[in-house]
């Protein structure tokens, strides 16, 4: 089974490495945390949180669910 880390969509991947540069502490430890867990239900509020800042999401444009089932940041399933 792949790690949340994996499941990301490869756009909000890629925006979690561009803030590598920037912010590499802040950035690894999310990193370390979605690689540490399978699921999205499995993730802190501080960690979605993270996600969100990292995507440079707007607030707006984020549902509920996509905020407890992760949709919007994870790869559909096959």
């Amino acid at each position: 089974m792949k790690n949340l880390y994996e499941q990301l969509k490869p756009e909000i991947r890629d925006s979690i490495q561009e803030d590598l540069k920037k912010y590499p502490t802040t950035t690894m430890n999310l990193i370390d945390g979605l690689k540490a867990v399978n699921f999205w239900s499995d993730l802190k509020v501080h960690d979605v949180n993270s996600i969100i800042l990292h995507n440079h999401a707007n607030l707006l444009t984020i549902s509920h669910m996509d905020l407890l089932w992760g949709d919007k940041f994870l790869l559909k399933e096959d």
